[in-house]
């Protein structure tokens, strides 16, 4: 009887691990948003906007739980922040803007049908069916740049650098004096719906060519992958890139490789259409409403206690030696309150070069567990590094085919 007691007792924890596994291995949807039709996401600080077919809905819970911002104007097509603002592209109406965090709104200088907004240092550009404007002193007055009768499908910015991509016209474009002049920064036949900047990175995603990268502002470009696919939106987090085409797909090596991540999301009747990260989550906006899932699970990197450590720790990889997998534990402990605190835990060779980076994020206090793939790269001796608020340590592994 003893015995059948513990071996009872030894099923439950084993299920018990399992379905706890299966329902945070997926995405979730968010409460209160089956009804949503998401086009647009932005999060500021403590706040998470939603632009839908019917206005902005706000959350300061991680979509926890929801409210209408009073903006009911429809097509929310994109929302932006600057300088204590929330600007919001209503594709009917016009520019709104709130200074209230969104509790209220009111019409901009701009009343055209804008599908496209972004923000450079004090400026604000919006694409509409015909031109893109320029506004600088928040949305009171316009002026249209040198762009004619081009319907624009989005915006990006990297300062002072600002990029463009235009319904039925092929390629990139962009302007390096404030719209004064455009010049076609990626030139093939290919139309391109989304662009996404990240430092000196933009990414390209075109209609049916997959997405096109460049690390030099671009002067030059890559094509990354996803042959065939009509690339909606893009975001980079921790390393990886993530790519919506109906579903999801996710690449950790700047587009070498690309897999899946749909897990928890409706096999019928789903897109994707938005992405933003808040307080360590990936918020996906869909067509059948907001869903979400821990980035650090997206990126491969597993929280391994519920204990808060006290101080910065680095461990030794296990195994090591290893082929081709090996896994490395760190600890950031409870002092860091930073928001917007910095974890890197990178790879380098021998020489001192970078050749992946593993950890390139926001993380919240504990002990974290990161798995390295080797197996495109050469075998050898490298070294990883984590870095994070003065903290700075190093230890040697080594990979052997």
């Amino acid at each position: 009887m003893f015995k059948m007691k513990k071996y009872n007792i030894s099923f439950i924890i084993i299920l018990l691990i399992f379905i706890t596994n299966s329902i945070y291995a997926e995405w979730v949807k968010c409460n209160e948003t089956e009804s949503f039709y998401v086009l647009s996401l932005l999060t500021n600080q403590n706040t998470l906007y939603c632009g839908t077919l019917n206005g902005i809905y706000i959350s300061t819970n991680t979509g926890l739980s929801w409210i209408h911002s009073g903006l009911y104007n429809g097509y929310i097509r994109s929302i932006k922040f600057n300088n204590s603002y929330v600007f919001a592209a209503t594709y009917v109406t016009g520019v709104f803007r709130s200074s209230d965090n969104g509790m209220n709104w009111s019409l901009t200088g701009l009343e055209q049908s804008p599908n496209a907004l972004t923000v450079s240092g004090d400026d604000i550009y919006a694409g509409t069916d015909l031109t893109i404007w320029k506004s600088t002193d928040n949305g009171d007055n316009w002026v249209q740049t040198a762009i004619n009768n081009k319907r624009v499908n989005s915006l990006a910015v990297n300062r002072p650098y600002v990029f463009a991509s235009f319904e039925d016209t092929p390629g990139v474009y962009l302007t390096s004096n404030g719209g004064v002049n455009w010049i076609q920064a990626l030139n093939n036949n290919y139309e391109y719906i989304t662009l996404h900047t990240d430092s000196n990175n933009i990414y390209a995603g075109s209609y049916m060519h997959g997405i096109y990268y460049s690390s030099n502002n671009g002067s030059n470009w890559v094509d990354i992958g996803l042959p065939g696919l009509h690339i909606v939106t893009i975001i980079t987090g921790g390393n990886y890139i993530f790519a919506a085409s109906g579903y999801m797909f996710k690449s950790s090596d700047c587009g070498v490789h690309w897999e899946t991540c749909n897990e928890g999301f409706p096999i019928s009747e789903f897109s994707v259409h938005a992405f933003c990260i808040s307080d360590n989550f990936l918020i996906a906006g869909t067509s059948q409403g907001i869903w979400r899932r821990p980035l650090s699970e997206l990126i491969g990197i597993k929280i391994i206690s519920s204990e808060v450590p006290v101080k910065f720790e680095l461990y030794q990889n296990y195994p090591n030696p290893f082929n081709p997998t090996t896994k490395i534990k760190f600890d950031i402990p409870s002092e860091v309150r930073s928001r917007n605190f910095e974890v890197r835990l990178v790879i380098y060779d021998l020489l001192g070069k970078e050749v992946t980076s593993l950890v390139n994020g926001e993380l919240k206090p504990g002990t974290y567990e990161v798995e390295w793939n080797a197996s495109d790269f050469p075998n050898g001796v490298y070294f990883y590094r984590l870095t994070g608020e003065g903290f700075s340590e190093s230890k040697k592994l080594i990979f052997i085919k």
